[in-house]
């Protein structure tokens, strides 16, 4: 989930390295507002002119009802393995300290980012999670210890919240979640600055 052009310009990157490790699809899920803004930055990636294969057949690509369970139980495998090696990775931000917490995604992080800076607040933490599925719930829980109650802010569907309450009720943790269930945050449309 990027929050910025320059962020989606890296995720990309990124998601080509992700899919070939994991030899899985990676989506990017830009938000409206990232997809319609412009940043100047310098690209990083050097590009290399690679000779592609031809397609070759391969019955890994066909959907047989033995293949295909076969191919759920290596992914139920794999991902909580990419959820390890996300709550390691540097595009998932965790900083603050206190007793109340607020976690968000794309370009809802920097509205939150925004409203912070205007509004002096010194006792939060923020985790930022840029790489939703699978979820990294080992940075999650780093993130919740010694928080009491915890503000959801995103766009589009309730993920994280839903995420953080399978975290909390599996843990058994006393902490509030506030988000779009407790309509807390918009259920629907974008999020603003506005919003507070």
């Amino acid at each position: 989930d990027p929050s910025s052009p320059s962020e989606g310009y890296e995720f990309m990157v990124k998601a080509f390295e992700l899919s070939e490790k994991y030899n899985t699809p990676v989506i990017i899920r830009p938000t409206t507002r990232v997809c319609h803004s412009v940043e100047s930055f310098s690209p990083s990636l050097k590009l290399e002119k690679r000779i592609t294969e031809k397609f070759k057949k391969d019955p890994k690509w066909v959907i047989f009802p033995a293949l295909s369970y076969e191919n759920h139980l290596k992914i139920e495998e794999r991902n909580p393995k990419m959820g390890r090696e996300f709550s390691k990775m540097k595009e998932n931000l965790l900083h603050g300290s206190g007793k109340v917490g607020i976690i968000t995604q794309g370009v809802s992080y920097e509205y939150v980012q925004e409203i912070l800076r205007q509004k002096d607040f010194v006792d939060y933490k923020l985790l930022k999670v840029s790489t939703p599925y699978p979820f990294p719930e080992d940075l999650a829980l780093n993130f919740l210890e010694g928080l009491e109650r915890v503000l959801i802010i995103e766009e589009l569907s309730s993920y994280l919240e839903d995420e953080m309450l399978k975290v909390i009720g599996r843990r058994k943790l006393n902490i509030d979640i506030l988000g779009k269930h407790t309509r807390t945050t918009p259920i629907a449309g974008e999020n603003s600055v506005e919003d507070r």
